[in-house]
């Protein structure tokens, strides 16, 4: 965890606290339902025409992507969710601002047949007394909330420059 906060403030520094940020720009935190999850956080910044997602804890792990300014307040990208049965699938992102300290997140993959569907269907024909099956396109969606962590206040950080 101390290793996280570390590398968290390291962007901070490096990426985020010595420029005028854009409202998507900042570290955030998952919701759900039952509120704000502690463990993960999320840093997003833009360098140069781009912009980065990072995952201070994961990075090492390939958890780093970009996104795409569609509008004012949409960015697109792609993204990786994991369906039931524990399959890691890739989407697509959509990032709505929502206001200043909370983000829409919705990883997406629309008319996907998963590996366990595609069993499932490959079993029932090899059955002698069952009525073949295809398997059948599903969409999956995941939806979350991000809240701003850093700035605390974007407005006042803005002021600065």
């Amino acid at each position: 965890m101390l290793e996280v906060q570390s590398r968290e403030e390291e962007i901070i520094n490096q990426e985020l606290k010595n420029k005028k940020l854009e409202l998507i720009e900042g570290l955030w935190q998952w919701q759900s339902k039952t509120g704000v999850h502690q463990e993960g956080s999320l840093a997003i910044y833009k360098k140069e025409n781009t912009y980065i997602i990072l995952s201070p804890g994961f990075e090492k792990e390939g958890r780093v992507s970009q996104i795409t300014k569609f509008s004012e307040n949409k960015f697109i990208g792609k993204c990786s969710m994991i369906i039931p049965i524990a399959e890691q699938v890739s989407g697509d992102l959509e990032i709505f601002s929502i206001d200043d300290n909370k983000l829409s997140w919705k990883c997406f993959r629309l008319n996907y047949i998963s590996k366990l569907d595609k069993l499932a269907a490959d079993l029932k024909s090899t059955c002698l007394y069952c009525k073949p099956e295809k398997a059948k396109a599903e969409d999956y969606i995941d939806n979350w909330i991000l809240v701003r962590v850093w700035p605390e206040d974007i407005k006042v950080h803005n002021k600065k420059f």
